[in-house]
């Protein structure tokens, strides 16, 4: 090896070692940028604070369903490449978002105790159903490969 290359190779890791990121700043600038966000939306859009305050059941429900649904996606990550997990989880999210629907219009908005119960019932539910449908959908993939026609 030539001592242009090594040098230049030296100088390539040099610049890897200068070009590292720090969690800590990224930290720092999703604050600011959040921050900023915030400071500017009460200074020239007041009302959507007002807007905020007027549907904060609906605000809570959307945050409960995408909390629920990120946590639970994460915990049944490692099925992600099964089949049937998208097409389940797809499905028991438009149920549950018909469910919270139809429950906020006929009954009462929820309630964040009653989010406790109806997440809590429904992680349940939920991973059984993924865990039974994808191991039903694969058994049945591989019995369609192994019978001959």
């Amino acid at each position: 090896m030539s001592v242009a290359s090594s040098n230049f190779e030296m100088g390539i890791k040099a610049n890897k070692d200068k070009k590292a990121s720090h969690p800590v700043s990224w930290g720092i600038l999703i604050g600011l940028l959040l921050g900023g966000a915030i400071v500017a939306m009460e200074a020239w859009l007041p009302w959507l604070g007002e807007a905020w305050d007027r549907n904060k059941s609906l605000v809570q429900s959307f945050y409960f369903t995408a909390f629920f649904f990120g946590c639970a996606i994460y915990a049944l990550w490692s099925r992600r490449h099964r089949r049937g997990f998208w097409l389940s989880t797809c499905a028991f999210f438009v149920v549950h978002v018909i469910a919270v629907v139809l429950f906020s219009v006929y009954v009462q908005p929820l309630l964040v105790w009653q989010w406790a119960i109806v997440l809590f019932v429904e992680s349940w539910i939920f991973v059984t159903t993924v865990i039974l449908s994808t191991r039903h959908l694969e058994r049945s993939r591989h019995d369609k490969e192994a019978r001959p026609e």
